[in-house]
């Protein structure tokens, strides 16, 4: 097997490059898709079983079980309100 000439080898690594950064943003968007798929169910499940303001005991006690932040609970039932299916 003959050596890639350095032009060979640079058109062989930018190709690559491009192949890894492609294969990462597409990751990265499945990523953030899934989470956003993710909190909208746990804001639909909330909303489900409790019609109190967003700041009550139960909403604390779910997010130090979930070892979540009670805001991200919040924010989930939010995401969940507006853009429920009607």
């Amino acid at each position: 097997m003959s050596e890639l000439t350095n032009r060979d080898y640079q058109r062989l690594l930018d190709s690559l490059e491009e192949i890894l950064q492609d294969g990462r943003m597409k990751a990265e968007a499945v990523v953030a898709r899934l989470l956003v798929d993710t909190y909208w169910q746990l804001g639909e499940r909330i909303a489900a079983v409790r019609d109190a303001a967003l700041t009550t005991p139960l909403l604390g006690q779910l997010a130090e079980d979930l070892q979540l932040n009670p805001r991200t609970l919040q924010r989930a039932v939010l995401l969940y309100r507006t853009y429920a299916h009607p």
